[in-house]
């Protein structure tokens, strides 16, 4: 980049925002910190997306007309987004011009909308976005470096644009942006060009402190060992003790040490807690000694429906041996995230589509920016494919990034690719998921797909039989031997007939 804009001979420096604190990216609210660290001595900005390299000598990084803004990617050049009213990507903008719509929203946390209220803003400041008039097209005018999907539909197009109006912002922008702390300017040199690194720790007025956030992330993104060691860290009172340990003991579950949970939780415990040591007997015990607990965890759920952890553990279980209509109705009972994200999984394999969408509003009307909410809105866009996968990568690849890789991560990535047709990449990321956990049973039962989809068919074999061996009752497993059977009894009818 910088060897590019040295040939058009521009004076110019590099600015890469990176967002490090716990909230989801905020592209707008970087792109004003950017500004507010250039505009004194810069009279024009690149708002410039990280994964695009112009690939065309005859695309100018010039000052932009008194008009307005100059939209370097425009949809005939962008290599991916086609729609006629795509705004984003790279944008080049004169300083008097970016004070005069005051920049970008703060509000647009997560990926998209901000580029389309930007556009808005612009309009309303009575300036005119121009284009530039190039010789090549939208497979030679720039190199995107990231991954990509299906290309959005205009019908998609014009709905982010009407949410972008609804979710229009005329009060914020680059004066207001909330920091937690100064931003930490690191300085940078790759191939003999300077450029400077600037840290940004986003703040959130609407977001209350919650002591236990790092041991809850850790929790939910499937990185169990990180949430047990959080806890010896933490110092809470009160109720927060009951839920830090609470979480401690799912951990240990996840991890099939029930025994540390049967051993440590006892008798006199709080409802919660026993909730938590039923659950893991249940998980501990043969098939036939699971209706026995699960009657004991209706037992509690009649006697106290507001306890979320008791509703959370009965559905857990029932969701466990594939009772989903009894998983549903016990969750029908809470409101609690956990449980609402629960009930999106369930619909999810069921096929109710419409009815896991209804769950996951609520979700975002309690707490949009919850990693709860965003794994289930994540999974809702897989399900309904289309440029949504893409958008679900982009939430999981987020969190990946604000948290630690973790197999459920890499596995849900490897989703995400497998439904775009990127096998390859796909089959690196349950590598990496193995390599972390060699007995996940998702990341068996992933390997198995995206191997036999690849056509290893011998090497696939393998990992069934590490999955039959380590995991007999897992569903999947189960699955797969009663179609054996079923297979194999078809076989032998046909060969009866023909002899």
């Amino acid at each position: 980049m910088s060897e590019f804009l040295k040939n058009q001979q521009i004076d110019f420096h590099i600015y890469i925002l990176n967002q490090i604190d716990r909230y989801r990216f905020n592209r707008g609210a970087l792109l004003n910190v950017g500004f507010l660290y250039g505009h004194p001595s810069c009279e024009y900005f690149a708002l410039h997306d990280i994964d695009l390299l112009p690939n065309n000598p005859a695309i100018v990084y010039e000052y932009p007309s008194e008009a307005g803004p100059l939209h370097l990617t425009a949809p005939k050049y962008h290599p991916f987004y086609h729609f006629e009213d795509y705004f984003g990507g790279i944008t080049l903008i004169r300083r008097e011009h970016y004070m005069k719509v005051n920049g970008f929203s703060n509000r647009f946390w997560g990926w998209g909308l901000e580029d389309d209220e930007f556009r808005l803003r612009i309009k309303d400041a009575g300036l005119t976005v121009s284009i530039p008039n190039l010789d090549s097209g939208s497979k030679n005018s720039y190199l995107h470096l990231s991954p990509v999907g299906a290309s959005q539909s205009d019908r998609d197009a014009k709905n982010w644009m009407d949410a972008a109006r609804r979710k229009r912002d005329r009060l914020h922008g680059y004066r207001d942006v909330q920091l937690n702390n100064l931003p930490q300017l690191i300085y940078l040199t790759t191939s003999g060009y300077p450029f400077v690194q600037i840290d940004v720790n986003m703040s959130r007025q609407d977001a209350a402190p919650d002591e236990l956030f790092d041991l809850k992330a850790s929790f939910y993104t499937g990185n169990y060992q990180a949430c047990i060691d959080e806890a010896q860290k933490v110092r809470v009172s009160g109720e927060k003790i009951v839920e830090r340990d609470c979480f401690v003991f799912r951990s240990y579950i996840a991890q099939n040490k029930f025994r540390v949970v049967l051993d440590a939780i006892k008798s006199s415990a709080d409802a919660s807690m026993k909730a938590v040591r039923l659950y893991a007997e249940f998980m501990a015990g043969a098939p036939d000694k699971k209706n026995a607990v699960l009657s004991q965890l209706d037992d509690m759920l009649q006697k106290d429906a507001s306890n979320d952890v008791v509703v959370l553990m009965a559905a857990s279980a029932y969701y466990t041996v594939g009772n989903f209509e009894a998983a549903l109705r016990c969750l029908h009972q809470s409101n609690d995230l956990e449980c609402l994200n629960l009930s999106v999984k369930i619909l999810l394999s069921i096929n109710r589509v419409d009815l896991a969408g209804k769950e996951q509003k609520k979700m975002c009307d309690l707490d949009e920016d919850s990693i709860l909410t965003q794994l289930a809105t994540a999974w809702l866009n897989v399900a309904r494919g289309g440029p949504k996968i893409q958008d679900a990568y982009h939430i999981f690849q987020d969190l990946q990034e604000r948290f630690q890789s973790t197999p459920f991560l890499l596995n849900s990535l490897a989703v995400c690719n497998v439904n775009q047709g990127r096998i390859d990449d796909a089959l690196d990321c349950v590598k990496e998921a193995y390599d972390k956990d060699s007995n996940n049973v998702e990341t068996l039962v992933n390997f198995v797909t995206i191997l036999s989809l690849s056509g290893k068919i011998e090497l696939a074999k393998r990992y069934i039989s590490q999955l039959n061996e380590a995991h007999p009752q897992h569903p999947t497993v189960l699955e797969w031997a009663a179609k054996e059977e079923e297979f194999d009894m078809l076989s032998s009818q046909i060969l009866a007939n023909r002899a």
